[in-house]
């Protein structure tokens, strides 16, 4: 097998020695494999490729083949076996003539260079792995991506006994550091995610939305003296994908996420969730008094110490997203709207008081959200008979009271 040689640079991280190397999709999909070779244990090896077939690799190729922007940060490869050789290039010559490789320290100069992979290497991936399944399914059925290039760590692994503890723990380290990015990030930043689009760009230029209405944080709540704003952007942006999930999109949450459809279907988004804000302040006037001018005062009327409107609280907007989640496919979203408004909005009185509102402390508990949307679901007639049982119990432990002797909420009685 020839060998061949690949742009590199080299470095020392702790105890570990590495080379930052330049692939191609071509070769890291015909070169590297996953990690199976840190566990002695085939059953251990055959669990691993069942976790990378669950759908995060296909999410990937289609990534790949979807997005002309598309980019991966570096994979971590171990390397064993074969006959990998580090050539340095010692006697740099620069083209900016400002730079005199005399001056280079000797670990700046020789840390350039190439490595020599003899072909007889085993390479498999340690950090990256679902990347990597990615690369392979993407190439299967488009091989010109096979041309873009990426950085890839190698790091050198051996294959005794303690070589394999040693690989493992880098292995589990690597994988168990890495953190989620935030949703707060995922709104401000992501090009990909429609709720994440949607969201930045009604409070950019909505006149319901652009304004103060809506508290930029990292959190889905509000603080509990907040008069100020409608809700929180993570608020509006759950509430989002409630609503493109489950009420106007036959399109998979996964795909909502991960792949930017075209700008007139994105305004297509933008427009149906105003005219849905629409259709809800029509449906509960004090909502969509709020909703046209955007007055401090009318939050401070609708969110009271005795608890207020159920929309002027972040929990009261899921509640609703989630009811018209149910009831939509059903009733349409007029019919659904049209049901819900028989429902109490008044969070001092049953079926909100003891459940989402605590009269006690004065605030929400968005804990009992489920809860509260089922008890609803139930006054309207539409919660399934096997959760009543379920749902009977829970509201009983919620108000303290014998569940034997707990009667929900009164349904409501149809027109």
């Amino acid at each position: 097998m020839s060998a061949e040689y690949f742009p590199a640079l080299r470095g020392r991280f702790g105890d570990w020695a590495f080379y930052s190397v330049l692939m191609t999709l071509a070769q890291i999909a015909g070169k590297v494999n996953f990690a199976d070779e840190i566990h002695s244990s085939e059953r251990l090896s055959e669990m691993i490729q069942r976790e990378l077939k669950k759908g995060r690799g296909t999410q990937i190729a289609d990534y790949l083949k979807d997005n002309d922007d598309r980019f991966f940060n570096s994979l971590v490869i171990a390397v064993y076996k074969g006959d990998p050789e580090w050539l340095a290039l010692g006697d740099v010559k620069p083209r900016d003539t400002g730079l005199d490789p005399a001056k280079l320290s000797d670990t700046a100069a020789y840390s350039l260079g190439f490595l020599r992979l003899s072909g007889d290497e085993d390479l498999f991936a340690l950090d990256g792995q679902h990347r990597l399944a990615g690369i392979k399914a993407a190439l299967e059925e488009d091989a010109s991506l096979g041309e873009d290039e990426v950085s890839v760590l190698f790091v050198a692994h051996h294959g005794t006994a303690q070589g394999l503890k040693r690989t493992r723990k880098l292995f589990t380290t690597l994988n168990k550091t890495a953190k989620a990015v935030k949703k707060s990030e995922i709104i401000a930043l992501d090009e990909s995610d429609v709720m994440a689009i949607i969201t930045r760009r009604l409070v950019e230029e909505h006149p319901s939305f652009c304004g103060d209405q809506i508290l930029f944080s990292g959190r889905a709540n509000l603080p509990g003296n907040d008069l100020e704003h409608l809700t929180t952007i993570e608020n509006l942006y759950d509430v989002l994908t409630v609503l493109f999930w489950k009420v106007r999109s036959k399109e998979s949450l996964e795909r909502l996420r991960f792949y930017r459809p075209p700008d007139d279907i994105l305004d297509l988004y933008y427009d149906w969730t105003g005219d849905l804000f629409r259709k809800i302040g029509a449906t509960f006037p004090p909502f969509g008094t709020y909703l046209k001018s955007g007055d401090k005062k009318e939050i401070a009327a609708q969110r009271t110490d005795a608890g207020g409107h159920l929309l002027f609280r972040p929990v009261g907007l899921m509640i609703l997203a989630e009811l018209l989640a149910a009831l939509v496919p059903t009733e349409g979203i007029e019919g659904a709207l049209k049901l819900i408004a028989k429902l109490p909005m008044d969070l001092s009185q049953p079926p909100h008081k003891g459940i989402i509102w605590n009269p006690s402390t004065r605030t929400m508990e968005p804990a009992n959200k489920a809860t509260s949307r089922n008890i609803l679901l139930y006054m309207l007639g539409k919660l399934k008979p096997a959760m009543l049982p379920r749902l009977t119990l829970r509201y009983a432990e919620l108000l303290g009271q014998d569940p034997a002797k707990t009667v929900l909420p009164a349904p409501i009685k149809a027109d």
